[in-house]
């Protein structure tokens, strides 16, 4: 978010073979345990195959549900699996993919170079969502689970922050709306949930993927109403496929950044890394815009119900609420240099503090090369 305060820290000194070690803080005061471990989404770019290099945003939580971010909690990423597409048989446990007893790969280690400590300043939130409604939608999204995992973010966040107000947006190439060619605002700035709520319902499916265009009128309004000096801003992302043109990204990267505004992006469909159908220029793209303000990037899984549009956007409110830690990881060992683009790789984040230690999986897809 806008006046985050990112503490860089090296992993190295909370790791011992491979065991977590139980720390102290700085005022000699014991973190309390973690009890739930939140993945938010992953950083991957392009020359993934070249460098094994990702990032992994996490936020760890104690029975309070209060976010533990400091250097004392421990940190460990296991690579548990991986298959060549999501249309493979793959049998699922408690969120989990198994393969026969879930032994972790042992021909591709996984080292946590560095993190970053995200904590969200003192100044209101104001969050922007920006929903794709464009005609492939109804194809799509039929059940028009976006719509849902908007209204569950605004409750969500509602829950988490005191202080706020969320816009809303919906893009779909020509919805001749006042100052937007490209977006229509179906709810200015807000803290009113019910009414936050009720004007996602009017995102519908026609038109093209202006999403580029979308940003900038997205950024643009956000910074006339809530100026990035004195409000957390951050914007979040649905889409379903390769925007109409690419044109705007650079720009969209530039102006987001010196509006410190970080734009979490969730892919479904052809969009997502992780459907029956991905469309790996897509997903790029979508990774490529979170990469670049300092957001994340998740797709929806269509075969795993804890992956999908609400518990995805729910993780995102979550952590830019709470604040979170971004892993440096990296790949290596014999089997790395065997990685196909498209495969699908499968891993834990355990994060623990003093005697608490909780688990969180995510997975994402190898990009294609350049």
């Amino acid at each position: 978010m806008t006046k985050y305060s990112t503490i860089l820290y090296s992993t190295a000194i909370l790791l011992m073979a491979g065991l977590f070690i139980s720390c102290s803080n700085s005022t000699g005061t014991e973190e309390k345990p973690v009890e739930e471990a939140l993945v938010v989404g992953t950083q991957v770019s392009s020359d993934f195959l070249n460098t094994g290099e990702f990032d992994v945003l996490g936020t760890p939580l104690d029975e309070d549900r209060k976010s533990i971010l400091s250097d004392v909690v421990g940190a460990k990423i296991t690579l548990d699996s991986l298959s060549g597409n999501t249309s493979s048989k793959i049998a699922r446990k408690n969120s989990r993919v198994v393969f026969g007893k879930n032994k972790p790969v042992s021909d591709i280690t996984v080292d946590i170079r560095s993190r970053a400590v995200n904590q969200a300043g003192n100044d209101p939130f104001a969050i922007s969502l920006d929903i794709d409604g464009s005609g492939s939608m109804s194809n799509n999204d039929p059940n028009r689970t976006r719509v849902q995992g908007a209204k569950d973010f605004v409750d969500e966040f509602s829950q988490n922050a005191s202080n706020f107000e969320i816009s809303i947006f919906t893009y779909e190439g020509d919805p001749n709306r006042s100052f937007l060619s490209n977006s229509e605002l179906l709810s200015e700035f807000s803290s009113n949930t019910s009414a936050l709520k009720d004007s996602v319902d009017n995102v519908e499916a026609s038109g093209g993927t202006p999403t580029y265009p979308s940003l900038l009128e997205v950024l643009e309004y956000s910074e006339q109403e809530k100026p990035h000096q004195s409000n957390e801003r951050g914007i979040v992302l649905l889409s379903d496929g390769y925007p109409n043109s690419t044109a705007l990204r650079d720009s969209v990267c530039k102006v987001a950044n010196n509006m410190d505004s970080p734009i979490y992006s969730i892919g479904l469909g052809p969009a997502s890394d992780l459907s029956n159908n991905p469309d790996p220029d897509a997903v790029q793209e979508m990774r490529d815009i979170s990469t670049c303000t300092g957001g994340s990037y998740s797709g929806i899984d269509p075969n795993n119900n804890s992956v999908n549009a609400s518990s995805l956007y729910r993780n995102i409110a979550i952590a830019t609420s709470k604040g979170n830690i971004q892993f440096k990881a990296k790949l290596s060992g014999s089997g790395f240099s065997n990685l196909q683009p498209g495969t699908i790789l499968y891993f834990t984040l355990k994060l623990a503090t003093g005697n608490g230690q909780a688990e969180a999986f995510f997975s994402f897809s190898v990009p294609s090369t350049n």
